[in-house]
């Protein structure tokens, strides 16, 4: 075989193995770019139904359930931030408020199911827009006419300042009134308690006449207790009717 052969040969040869190697490369990229897409799909799929798991489907706020997780997440938040600051006293808290639909049967009787629902989701919108202007709050709806709201870092009275903004602009844009009760989130609160204390606040603004805001600090011993006996009583009652 001549040199010239040889050389071709060893040419050829060379090129095949290029062209392979390519071919293997090509492969290897197209599956990557393969994987990459399944992944973003599974990722997206996650997504969904985190959604579906902690947003409201009418008004897509967060849930009860999201709610409660974001809770757990400030709480953590809250209790590294202590260790890491000073002891000093600070008028600054967490705070949880309640805000209750005032007539809210009415309201389903004169506008019906839908007209009721384009309401609620008017209300959370408005509401959520003026809650977002701080991006560390949080904003869901807790069930029926129930909206909850927790408020980072902040001083009672600008809360409470905050709070106659949003109910005025409800009031004026959605013509609807609201029965707001807020209470400091204490260290040791769970979400259950914390709400809890809302709620109670947000009862003693219904009883002085609805379409007022109520501190959970400005609340007697006995009012509390009132409130408590008028939960255990309705939930004996539904569960007499249940029987």
């Amino acid at each position: 075989m001549s040199s010239e052969t040889s050389s071709n040969l060893g040419a050829e040869s060379l090129f095949g193995l290029c062209n392979a190697q390519l071919t293997i490369l090509g492969g290897v990229v197209e599956l990557a770019g393969q994987l990459q897409d399944e992944n973003e799909i599974l990722v997206a799929q996650n997504q969904i139904l985190q959604d579906l798991a902690t947003k409201d489907s009418k008004t897509g706020v967060l849930n009860a359930r999201g709610l409660q997780e974001q809770f757990s997440i400030m709480q953590g938040q809250a209790e590294r931030g202590q260790h890491d600051q000073a002891t000093e006293p600070s008028d600054k808290h967490n705070i949880i408020v309640m805000f209750d639909i005032d007539n809210f049967k009415q309201l389903n009787s004169s506008l019906g199911h839908q007209g009721a629902d384009d309401k609620i989701k008017s209300l959370a919108e408005t509401i959520s827009q003026n809650i977002a202007r701080r991006p560390d709050d949080i904003f869901g709806r807790h069930g029926g006419d129930e909206f909850v709201a927790i408020l980072s870092s902040i001083n009672e009275q600008v809360c409470h300042n905050i709070l106659e903004k949003i109910s005025q602009k409800v009031k004026q844009e959605v013509g609807l009134t609201l029965s707001v009760g807020f209470a400091v989130i204490d260290k040791a609160d769970d979400f259950k308690q914390a709400i809890s204390k809302a709620d109670i606040a947000a009862y003693r603004a219904k009883a002085l006449g609805k379409d007022c805001i109520v501190a959970f600090s400005e609340i007697t011993e006995q009012e509390v207790y009132q409130r408590i006996s008028n939960i255990l009583k309705d939930r004996l009652a539904l569960l007499t009717n249940e029987c």
